[in-house]
């Protein structure tokens, strides 16, 4: 067991050991030792083996590398054996100095590769024969070598290290040497293909590189890189010069390109390509290299925008991920604070809604203590005190409680309940039970008052729960990935720029792929109509979906656009009132409101006259309240009921009822507590759809019961919403609803408030003038949003 123990940490250990960076390293090593200038000079492997002194396991297995790269060519280019033979003593010198305890350093190697390469060079000079101009090319090899290394220490550096963060200039340019050495060096071979005749590896790595870079770097690394590039496998002989030209051009569209995205990156380079083969190679075009392009094209699209964390080293990128990380942090410290509110609501509101109410019949310890209490006020100075509560006291105390417990049973003590005995030993019997009777009043009295404490405690506790959940849902709100789609608000910006509008600033929000809100800043536009067209038709042209604005502020220093995606649904409403006195207890509302949402709603006081229309009044007013702030419409409902029951000094009864229309989706949701029912008119099939309540109205009892329903609407469907007063009259004058139903497929008006005054004055006829309550009619029609 321990063995198997001991070897598994083993494997860890090596595991650890064999990091992402080395294998890289490695990598290079053996792509670099292929790269040679002429087929003579293979100085970039020795250079970059010499960067490799940080790591004893790096320098060696990175050697190991760099020799099999050389002996890779050495089957064709025996030029390539010198540079083993280099690599040879590189090893045996560092071997040395690991002997000899010396530290490793980049000038310490610098030394070391310059011994090695005059070594080996001038001793093939002494074998060939060599003059001045043979020792001066071995010397400015040896000091290219050296300048190499100066170069490369930065990005192996970098690489070795893992770096997250973005790279410092000698850095990146280390790093893209580095990328290009590979790209030099990588094995080529080709694929056959019609039309495009042979497509190489090495074009199609060369592509997704310049690509990825100029992505990441923009248009002056973009160019950068193409140039040196290009020049590096012109020296290798891979491409003619004119095609680094090529390269440039590519690069340069596809920066320009860069701040659209990677898709407009990788056309950016193909157009810029077409370009370059038309200027630079007399209009020819290289089927080869535009086979490559496009496999590279594909390879792109297909790798993430991070290319595997190495977007980290890129400022942009990197300031746009910063960016997202702070707004992460931004969210969850709100959101978590936002938790510790809803967390301490709800514990208050739960342990509220606990209590216990307490019982009206009186326990064993409350009617002694009634007893207890009558006897020390009524008979500590009687004379006769001895007698009755000294010499008989457990008598005395026993029929006191007798008394109680009649009193308790029959609501009060007569003098009938009095026991004989009592009578004959008290001298005043008869304020001894009215004592009593006080007593047993106020000990009622308490556990009343006690219990309604304890109501409103448990109504506290509900809105606390319910504030609670509301705090829930903005702290889901808050959670979700919303993200600012820089790409399409710099591409917004650029098209709405190009038609003459003064763009100051846009924001564009998404949450999980879909458009949530775009935030549009220009200069004063003079609420010029034409500008808003223009405003929608760019912004659908450039998103290829319907917008419309939702917002618009204008001041003279500018103007604010709210711009959301288009509705599909829209309502239209319409009410009409009767009063059965001078002032309509019922009040209704219908508005759009901001989540895109249209509420429609009645509410029916108790009673008719002022006091019935302010507790409508109030229902209403806290409802649009709540929906206005977002809240959820139950949790709105309960929070109202609660409200209106803990307005003690009066009972408010109210009736409510209410709809609310998704105009996105045309899905209904209607809320009912104690009101009447609603009427669904189909378009299609000339139906009328009846949707009843039997819960009580708000303002009664602490758990108030609200019936929910869900419809879905289609174009042309009508909603109908009545007080009960239409509905509940004594004579039933209107057969209640089948008669109304009837009245409602009669009307042919499309005003929504002309169906309803139709409506309420074919009531009225109906009940001759004799109304036993107020009654409102609201009705909305559901149209399709117009284009």
């Amino acid at each position: 067991m321990d063995k198997t123990i001991s070897r598994e940490r083993h494997s860890d250990k090596i595991v650890e050991k064999v990091a992402l960076s080395q294998i890289i390293l490695c990598v290079c090593a053996f792509m670099f030792a292929r790269v040679g200038i002429e087929g003579q000079f293979y100085t970039l492997g020795i250079a970059y083996l010499a960067t490799l002194h940080r790591n004893s396991s790096v320098r060696k297995w990175c050697g190991l590398f760099a020799t099999l790269g050389y002996i890779s060519i050495a089957i064709f280019n025996v030029n390539a054996i010198n540079y083993i033979i280099i690599a040879g003593f590189i090893t045996v010198f560092r071997s040395l100095m690991e002997r000899g305890r010396i530290q490793f350093n980049l000038k310490n190697q610098m030394v070391v590769v310059s011994a090695a390469m005059l070594i080996v060079k001038l001793s093939l000079l002494f074998i060939t024969g060599f003059n001045i101009v043979t020792i001066g090319v071995v010397l400015l090899e040896i000091m290219v070598a050296c300048m190499l290394m100066v170069f490369l220490d930065y990005g192996v550096g970098a690489i070795l290290e893992n770096k997250q963060y973005a790279l410092t200039q000698k850095e990146a340019t280390s790093v893209i040497l580095m990328f290009v050495g590979i790209l030099a060096g990588t094995v080529d071979f080709y694929i056959t293909m019609p039309v495009f005749i042979e497509i190489y590896f090495r074009d199609v790595m060369v592509y997704v590189f310049l690509m990825a870079i100029t992505y990441l770097g923009g248009v002056n690394l973009g160019v950068t890189v193409s140039v040196v590039l290009g020049g590096l496998l012109y020296a290798i002989g891979y491409i003619p010069l004119h095609f680094c030209l090529i390269y440039s051009a590519g690069s340069i569209l596809a920066g320009i390109l860069q701040p659209l995205g990677k898709t407009a990156v990788t056309l950016g380079m193909g157009l810029g390509n077409l370009i370059g083969f038309a200027v630079f190679n007399a209009g020819v075009l290289d089927m080869p290299l535009l086979g490559a392009f496009i496999i590279a094209a594909i390879i792109n699209s297909l790798l993430p925008a991070k290319y595997f964390g190495f977007a980290n080293w890129f400022k942009e990128k990197q300031r746009e991920e910063q960016e997202k990380i702070h707004m992460m942090h931004i969210q969850d410290t709100v959101a978590t604070r936002l938790d510790h509110f809803r967390k301490a609501f709800y514990k208050l509101g739960v342990s509220f809604q606990n209590e216990q109410f307490r019982r009206i019949e009186l326990d064993r310890k409350k009617m002694e203590s009634i007893v207890e209490e009558t006897h020390a006020k009524l008979c500590s100075n009687c004379n006769f005190r001895k007698y009755c509560w000294e010499d008989k006291v457990e008598k005395m105390y026993t029929m006191s409680l007798e008394m109680v417990l009649i009193g308790q049973a029959n609501g009060r003590i007569v003098k009938k309940d009095i026991p004989e005995e009592f009578s004959r030993i008290c001298a005043q019997p008869e304020s001894f039970a009215s004592i009593l009777n006080f007593r047993l009043d106020l000990s009622r009295q308490n556990v009343i008052y006690e219990n309604q404490v304890i109501e409103t405690k448990m109504l506290m506790g509900q809105q606390m729960v319910a504030v609670s959940d509301s705090i829930n849902s903005i702290t889901e709100e808050i959670t979700e990935e919303v993200v600012f789609n820089k790409e399409l608000e710099y591409e917004i910006q650029e098209s709405l720029i190009s038609i003459g509008i003064k763009v100051k600033d846009v924001l564009l929000l998404e949450t999980e792929g879909e458009l949530k809100l775009i935030e549009l800043y220009t200069k004063h536009c003079n609420k010029n109509p034409n500008m808003l067209k223009a405003i929608i038709k760019t912004i659908e042209h450039v998103m290829h979906t319907k917008v419309e604005i939702k917002n618009h502020v204008c001041n003279p220093l500018g103007c604010y656009f709210q711009i959301i995606k288009k509705q599909k649904f829209s309502v239209l409403a319409g009410a009409a009132i009767c009063a059965k006195g001078d002032i309509s207890g019922d009040v209704h509302s219908f508005m759009q409101l901001d989540n895109g949402k249209y509420l429609m709603a009645v509410a029916d006081g108790m009673g008719n006259g002022e006091a019935a229309r302010q507790e409508s009044k109030i229902t209403i007013e806290m409802l649009e309240e709540f929906m206005e702030a977002g809240l959820d419409e139950e949790v709105a409902l309960r929070l109202i009921n609660s409200s209106l029951i803990l307005r003690m000094e009066n009972e408010v009864f109210s009736t409510i009822d209410v709809t609310i229309i998704d105009t996105s989706t045309g899905v209904a949701k209607l809320l009912k507590a104690g009101a009447a029912t609603t009427f669904i008119l189909r378009a299609n099939d000339d139906e009328v759809v009846t949707i009843r309540s039997n819960s009580l109205p708000v303002g009664i009892i602490k758990d108030v019961d609200i019936e929910t329903h869900h419809v879905q609407l289609e174009y042309g469907d009508t909603i109908v919403m009545v007080t009960d007063g239409l509905l509940a009259t004594p004579e039933d004058a209107l057969g209640r609803e089948a008669m109304f139903k009837e009245l409602i497929l009669e009307t042919t008006a499309k005003d929504p408030e002309q169906k309803a005054h139709y409506l309420l004055n074919k009531s009225r006829q109906l009940l001759s003038g004799d109304y036993s309550d107020d009654m409102t009619v609201i009705v909305g029609c559901v149209w399709k949003k117009m284009d």
